[in-house]
């Protein structure tokens, strides 16, 4: 009976820890990192089965000399372009000004947290760094005794012994207690202003700003519910610019370098011949060159960033790449 209870209450702990880890944001940022890898996982496994062929991708820029990468590529949305919103702090949602579909301009407020208590607080501190009566004090206060030992050392100089050197000594140690007031007041000033700036810097907290222009494409926080330091609160994606993979032979693979310019073009089924898209070609230039193949025929896998213009290439979607070579 001992040992099972043993093994439930170590059971017990684990799940505990099991809930805990769960709720740091650092896990939750590594399962973010676990998402964008199994995505490039998924296609780099298209790119292995895809079994179309350079004659079956009809050559869409033939007037411009190139190579014609063979089968399908495919539409990655950049990994800096997609991001999971997150205040620093916990607290509780104010507002969030979006939903799904709205555009996040860059460094717009796109949710706040209540901040009543911490401005009231920063306003305290910017009134204590503003008051100077400490140091008005302590300068007044040397200058007195700084007078007050110049005249009783005149007193002496005029008629030796009239005042006791002990008494001087005195005056010379309350001119130098003064001196040091002026400088404990001016610390005290300067940590008063540092105060300060570190609760306006904390009210900025209370703010959640789109490091980008984007779009929202989900929000999983709504007004008055409690969020904890790197709770999601809204997902934004930019695919102004795409992430375009495809898999190109070894020989083909050792004549590109990074810049080299590639064009691009929506692969589409017949039921979608009336797009407006289906035509209209896209620029971009080679990023990366991978130094490894996919698999036994010795495919090299590439990709290139392309400007998406009017956002016609959607995350996910196939399309045909060509590799151009001379001018």
């Amino acid at each position: 009976m001992t040992r099972i209870m043993r093994r439930l209450t170590y059971l017990g702990l684990a799940l505990c820890l099991g809930l805990v880890l769960i709720s740091l944001p650092g896990f939750r940022l590594a399962q973010s990192q676990e998402e964008a890898l199994t995505e490039i996982e998924q296609i780099e496994k298209q790119l292995r089965e895809s079994r179309d062929v350079s004659t079956n991708i009809p050559d869409f820029a033939p007037e411009t000399p190139g190579h014609l990468v063979d089968g399908r590529c495919y539409v990655q949305n950049l990994t800096q372009n997609k991001a999971v919103l997150a205040f620093e702090r916990p607290g509780v949602l104010d507002y969030i000004e979006l939903r799904e579909g709205d555009v996040a301009e860059i460094g717009t407020v796109v949710g706040h947290l209540k901040d009543d208590a911490a401005r009231a607080q920063h306003a305290i501190n910017q009134k204590e760094a503003q008051n100077t009566v400490d140091e008005r004090y302590a300068r007044k206060a040397y200058a007195v005794a700084v007078t007050k030992l110049q005249k009783t050392e005149s007193v002496n100089e005029k008629i030796r012994g009239t005042v006791p050197e002990i008494e001087i000594e005195e005056l010379r140690l309350d001119a130098q207690r003064a001196e040091l007031q002026i400088e404990q007041a001016e610390h005290k000033q300067e940590i008063a202003r540092l105060t300060a700036e570190e609760s306006a810097v904390q009210l900025k907290m209370y703010d959640l700003k789109a490091p980008f222009t984007g779009t929202v494409t989900k929000v999983y926080k709504s007004k008055g519910e409690a969020v904890n330091q790197g709770d999601p609160v809204l997902e934004i994606l930019n695919i102004d610019t795409v992430r375009v993979h495809g898999a190109v032979s070894r020989e083909i693979a050792q004549q590109l370098h990074r810049g080299d310019r590639v064009l691009v073009q929506l692969l589409l089924s017949d039921r979608e011949n009336d797009y407006t898209g289906r035509d209209v070609v896209l620029e971009g230039k080679i990023q990366f060159v991978d130094l490894k193949t996919l698999g036994v025929e010795g495919k090299v896998k590439i990709y290139a960033d392309v400007t998406n213009r009017d956002n016609m290439l959607l995350p996910g979607s196939a399309v045909a790449m060509k590799i151009v070579t001379g001018n």
